[in-house]
C-alpha cells in the first residue's frame, strides 16, 4: 500500500508532500466504536486514533488493558471521547454487564494489540474487560498487531493470526519501519488514519456486485528455479493481490488466490493455492484473472539438469523464457475474450 490518502493530523485532506488527497475521509456518523488498547509501546497512537474517530462522528468507548494504562492514563482518553474509561469487569455492575459494552458497540478496533492479546483472543480467555467483550461481540473485531519483528515471526504468532482470519477477525497491518530500541523490520504498527480507514470500511455497507463470479489472483513473486541449486526471485510481498481478493470477497465473488513467496495470511472466504514456480497450467475454469507484476522469469526453455555455467552464451538461454501466463492468453483466444498487458508490468485476462 502506498503512502498516498493517509493524511497527517494537523493537515487533514493533504499528503506528505501537500497535494491534495484523492481519498476522502471515512465517515463514522452515529457509530459506536469499541477501542481497545493494549500494553505496547504504542499505546500513544491511540490517542490520536481516538480523537479521529470522534472527529468523524463516531461514538468512541475506549477500554484499555492494565499494560495500556502503564502506557497512557485514562483522564486523557476520557478527554477526548467524552465517555468514561472502563477495564475492569467489576467496575460499574449495578448499572450494566460486562457484556454491555460489546453488545451495544457497531465495531470493535484493537490498536495496537501485541502478541499476548492475540494469543488470549484465539484461546478464547476473558480475563478482563476487553478480551470479555471481544468473546461476546457480534460485530465486526480489527485488531492491527505490533510487537518486534523476531515476536511478529515466531511460529506461534503467525499460528495465531492465521486462526484469527479463520475466526472473522480482520488483521490490519503490521507495517515494516522503525521499531523500539533502533531495530527495523516488520511488527511496526499501522498509522492511526489506517485504522480509521479499516474501521469505516468494517461498517460500510457492501455491495454484493460479484455475487455468481470467479476470480483468480495471483500475487507475490515466484521462484523460477535457474538449476538445482539457483533461482530467480523478486521482492514482491504480494499485499496488493492480497487486498484485492480480501475485497472481491467481501463483495461475493468466489476467489482463488494464487499465492508465491510470501508471509501474507490468507483473508477469510479465499481459496489459497501456494505456488513456487509460475502461474498455474489448468486455466479452464477462469473467468477473470489479475496477475500483478506476471512472474519473476517465466519458465526454463528446458529443465537441464546440473549447475548453470556463467558464461554469456548461458545467461542469455535463462533470460529468453516462454511467458509465465501464456496459457491464460491460450484461454482468452479459446473463449473470443482478450488479453491484455500494461506496461509489461500487469496481464489481465477478461472473459
Amino acid at each position: 500500500m502506498g503512502s498516498r490518502g493517509v493524511r497527517g493530523l494537523n493537515t487533514p485532506g493533504l499528503d506528505a508532500d501537500g497535494a491534495a488527497d484523492e481519498l476522502p475521509e471515512p465517515r463514522l456518523d452515529g457509530q459506536r466504536v469499541l477501542l481497545g488498547v493494549t500494553g505496547g509501546i504504542a499505546a500513544y497512537k491511540a490517542v490520536l486514533l481516538a480523537r479521529l474517530c470522534v472527529r468523524s462522528g463516531a461514538d468512541v468507548h475506549v477500554v484499555p488493558t492494565r499494560g495500556a494504562l502503564k502506557m497512557v492514563g485514562a483522564p486523557t482518553f476520557e478527554g477526548i471521547t467524552g465517555n468514561p474509561v472502563r477495564s475492569e469487569v467489576w467496575e460499574g455492575v449495578d448499572t450494566e454487564t460486562h457484556v454491555a459494552l460489546a453488545r451495544s458497540a457497531d465495531v470493535i478496533g484493537i490498536y495496537p494489540t501485541t502478541a499476548h492479546t492475540m494469543a488470549k483472543l484465539v484461546a478464547g480467555l476473558a480475563d478482563d474487560l476487553l478480551t470479555t467483550s471481544v468473546l461476546a461481540a457480534e460485530c465486526p473485531v480489527l485488531i492491527a498487531p505490533a510487537m518486534h519483528g523476531e515476536m511478529w515471526a515466531h511460529p506461534a504468532t503467525r499460528r495465531n493470526t492465521n486462526q484469527l482470519w479463520a475466526d472473522g477477525v480482520r488483521v490490519v497491518g503490521p507495517e515494516s519501519g522503525q521499531l523500539m530500541g533502533g531495530d527495523v523490520g516488520a511488527g511496526r504498527l499501522v498509522e492511526p488514519e489506517m485504522m480509521l480507514r479499516a474501521l469505516g470500511e468494517a461498517v460500510a455497507p457492501v455491495a454484493q456486485d460479484l455475487v455468481g463470479r470467479r476470480f483468480t489472483i495471483s500475487a507475490a513473486g515466484t521462484r523460477e528455479s535457474l538449476d538445482p541449486i539457483r533461482f530467480v526471485g523478486n521482492r514482491s510481498t504480494g499485499r496488493m493481490g492480497f487486498a484485492i481478493a480480501e475485497a472481491a470477497v467481501r463483495r461475493g465473488a468466489t476467489v482463488t488466490l494464487v499465492a508465491g513467496h510470501t508471509g501474507l495470511n490468507t483473508p477469510p472466504g479465499v481459496e489459497r493455492v501456494d505456488v513456487e514456480e509460475g502461474f498455474p497450467r489448468d486455466a479452464d475454469h477462469l473467468e477473470a484473472v489479475f496477475a500483478r507484476g506476471e512472474d519473476d522469469a517465466g519458465r526454463r526453455a528446458d529443465d537441464g539438469e546440473g549447475r548453470l555455467r556463467g558464461d554469456e552464451e548461458h545467461r542469455a538461454e535463462v533470460l529468453d523464457l516462454p511467458g509465465a501466463l501464456d496459457p491464460l492468453r491460450v484461454r482468452a483466444e479459446r473463449l473470443g475474450g482478450r488479453a491484455e498487458r500494461g506496461g509489461g508490468r500487469v496481464g489481465r485476462f477478461m472473459r
